[in-house]
């Protein structure tokens, strides 16, 4: 073979092999172009281009989330805005993490806000920007991109608190949410992949091929982990570990080539008031059995009724001695420890109970390690550790973390949130930029007066515990030791806090909320609070104004719509109120409550065809609601398509047989459809579930007449003319009925 037959030999391999590259990579990059050009896909980064008051600014991308969850339980960033340009000068910090650090249940009062107020009271003549880019769920994977985005948009100092999710989130150890702790390099190619349309498009293919099972309504929180357990070593947990150091270091590196400065802290917990969810033996001592665990368990607790805490300390001693990994055993032997006053003997139970936790929803002391390690490992001082744990513990008399920061396992109280947030800014006060005046700065604000610079009022407190209330009564938390308990010292602070109001406190409170609003006069969260208490004194006009500037601060965002129309249909402007649900709807289509408050607007103003339209879609995004059903029984009754409303109210009764309206309109439907033996039991079961509905006990006296019962029909409308003595449609029955029996009414 000569040397020319050699190159072109060569050169044909080549061409080849350019062939076998570019034509897939040019029909690769067609196939994407005609899926951006037909409007296909979503972006994929954490803010998006947006509008407020006029003004451009970057917002939260709602759909930022779907690429880390099951269609069908995707969560939502709260509303976020970020200035388009910073001012010269300013200094922008911004919180990452997930549901703690985003404030829930009050985003309003979370560890930024207060941070942002601290600052600002402090350093009076410097301007700061603290931006909370946090989320309900999502872990270290979600973050990392996050972190990213934030790169982007020329932070000076990143707070990360992190860790509560690496077990129970997107690719964490537990599979509610996906495949369970994938390696990192996997979960990588496949979130990059989805940056492109068609790995977007291939997602979607994908899903609706093998679709995972989603629970009745889409996202059901905490219960959705209930049936689950994840033994302490299990080697799943050992993934999950190695993929959250990974994206530590990771995030780490993302913000010291981009000069940022980050303060590092593992999400605190609440060790002495929060019981494990879910308890397993694990490996226990050779020769042990579970059935000698429970007796020294029982032992154990029938001492602590007797108050006996040595007893109770030796018997559930012995209980951890077998079974170490139990968590409800060592959490126990904590409890009756603290009450012996061995406080360090305490804290480790406490600890190991968290740890072994079946139900891992808290950072265990494994994350707070690897946190700590991946920090030391960065050997640099733009890096800073922090121990969140630490501070919170301060807080408590006994040193060890509890209700006093905790609403409940991981979520801060105000109290809570504002001790960190000192803690933060101290900790970052020689990061801050110099300022060009040389003036001292002042003391840091008390917690009192970030209180008032937030409009945190009673009012919002109570909102907060009520919800609160609601949760509790949910699973996983039913499970927990001491769960009636709980709620009971929830209703103790609700009642403090209720008996603690009084009329002159309301003009305070509006003093406290026109205040705050007047040093932050763009401040959303600030006109929500307000909102919030504008209704609960029963104020709905001017409640329904603030949901308005909330809108015109967030037009992008759907709650201020949905709130405004809500209100606004409770006064009676109706047309507005369309037109404020509609906005509500068409930024979340998903949102079941709006398409229920705009169809019954709809049915006010008599349009039942498209109110219907609305509720088959609360029905469609809520199926397991038996709103939506009774509400599309309503529905068809205004179009007196009759037969179909009996179905539909039969159908709202299944998903809840003690709902009393739809058996109400039932009944209704049976009598008018002379069915009148059922329509009787079904008004006598209405007033048997509620004994002051006027309108069932009038109509089961009809039905008596109709059913020549005339002593028993006379006794109801005697009963219902006690109700309302000036109704003249019962005076009248009863006189018809007391006629018919030879007797003067």
């Amino acid at each position: 073979m000569t040397a020319s037959t050699k190159v072109r030999g060569w050169k044909l391999w080549l061409g080849r092999l350019a062939l076998s590259v570019l034509v897939p990579g040019l029909l690769v990059g067609l196939a994407e172009l005609g899926l951006r050009w037909s409007g296909y896909g979503w972006p994929t980064s954490y803010f998006v281009p947006g509008e407020s008051e006029g003004r451009p600014c970057w917002v939260e991308n709602d759909r930022f989330a779907w690429r880390f969850f099951p269609r069908g339980l995707e969560r939502h960033p709260p509303p976020t805005l970020l200035r388009a340009e910073r001012p010269p000068g300013s200094c922008r910090i911004f919180v990452l993490g997930e549901s703690a650090a985003m404030g829930d249940p009050r985003p309003a009062y979370s560890m930024g806000r207060y941070l942002q107020v601290l600052l600002e009271e402090r350093y009076p003549g410097r301007q700061f920007e603290v931006v909370t880019v946090a989320m309900t769920a999502i872990n270290s994977h979600a973050l990392l991109p996050m972190a990213r985005d934030c790169a982007r948009h020329g932070g000076d100092i990143w707070i990360l608190y992190i860790g509560n999710n690496e077990m129970v989130g997107p690719f964490g150890a537990l599979d509610v949410l996906g495949p369970a702790a994938p390696p990192w390099l996997w979960v990588r190619a496949r979130l990059a992949a989805q940056e492109w349309r068609l790995g977007q498009a291939l997602q979607d293919t994908l899903d609706r091929w093998r679709r995972r099972p989603v629970p009745p309504g889409g996202w059901a929180g905490m219960e959705m982990f209930s049936a689950q357990r994840l033994p302490p070593g299990d080697p799943r947990r050992e993934r999950a570990y190695r993929n959250f150091e990974r994206n530590l270091r990771d995030i780490l590196k993302v913000g010291l080539q981009h000069g940022v400065r980050i303060l590092v802290s593992p999400a605190a917990v609440n060790l002495k008031d929060c019981p494990p969810f879910a308890s397993v033996p694990g490996r226990m001592r050779s020769g042990a059995t579970t059935e000698t665990l429970e007796i020294w368990l029982a032992r154990g607790a029938e001492a602590e009724r007797g108050g006996q805490w040595a007893a109770a300390a030796e018997a559930y001693g012995a209980a951890v001695a077998l079974a170490p990994e139990h968590a409800g055993a060592q959490y126990r032997l904590a409890r009756v420890l603290l009450r012996l006053g061995r406080r360090e003997d305490a804290h480790r139970a406490f600890q190991a109970a968290c740890d072994s936790d079946a139900l891992p929803f808290r950072a265990d002391s494994r994350i707070q390690t690897l946190t700590r390690q991946v920090v030391e490992q960065m050997h640099t001082e733009r890096v800073r550790w922090l121990d969140a744990a630490a501070v919170l513990a301060a807080r408590s008399g006994d040193g060890i973390p509890g209700r006093e920061s905790f609403f409940e396992h991981v979520h801060l109280n105000p109290e809570g949130n504002y001790a960190l947030a000192r803690a933060f800014a101290e900790q970052l006060e020689d990061w801050l930029p110099r300022a060009a005046d040389a003036s001292a700065p002042r003391e840091w604000l008390s917690e009192s007066g970030c209180a008032d610079r937030l409009a945190l009022t009673d009012w919002n407190r109570i909102s907060i515990y009520e919800d609160l209330r609601r949760r509790l009564r949910q699973p996983p938390f039913t499970a927990q030791a001491d769960h009636e308990a709980e709620l009971r010292w929830i209703d103790s602070q609700l009642e403090a806090l209720r008996a603690r109001r009084a009329h002159a406190q309301i003009e305070q409170a509006r003093r406290v909320y026109a205040a705050a609003l007047e040093r932050r006069p763009g401040d959303h969260r600030l006109y929500e609070n307000q909102a919030e208490f504008l209704e609960a004194v029963g104020d709905l006009e001017a409640a329904a104004g603030a949901w308005a500037a909330v809108t015109r601060i967030l037009p992008h965002h759907h709650l201020g719509w949905f709130q405004q129309g809500r209100l606004l249909a409770r006064l009676g402007r109706l047309e507005e109120a369309e037109q404020a649900l509609k906005a509500a709807v068409s930024r979340r289509p998903e949102l079941s409550e709006g398409w229920l408050e705009l169809g019954q607007v709809l049915l006010r103003r008599q349009r039942a065809e498209a109110a219907l339209e609305c509720f088959a879609r609360a029905h469609e995004w809520l199926p397991q609601d038996w709103r939506a059903p009774f509400q599309m029984g309503r529905a068809l009754q205004q179009l007196n398509r009759r037969a179909e409303a009996i179905e539909q109210f039969r159908l709202a009764l299944r998903l809840n047989s003690e709902a009393v309206e739809p058996r109400f309109q039932l009944a209704q439907e049976l009598a008018f459809a002379g069915r009148t033996p059922e329509a009787r039991e079904m008004f006598e079961e209405v007033l048997r579930r509620d004994p002051s509905h006027l309108l069932a006990r009038i109509n089961l006296g009809v039905a008596l007449v109709q059913l020549g019962q005339l002593e028993a029909a006379a006794e109801q409308f005697r009963r219902a003319q006690a109700q309302a003595p000036q109704n003249p449609l019962v005076s009248n029955y009863l006189a018809q009925v007391e006629s018919r029996l030879g007797r003067r009414p």
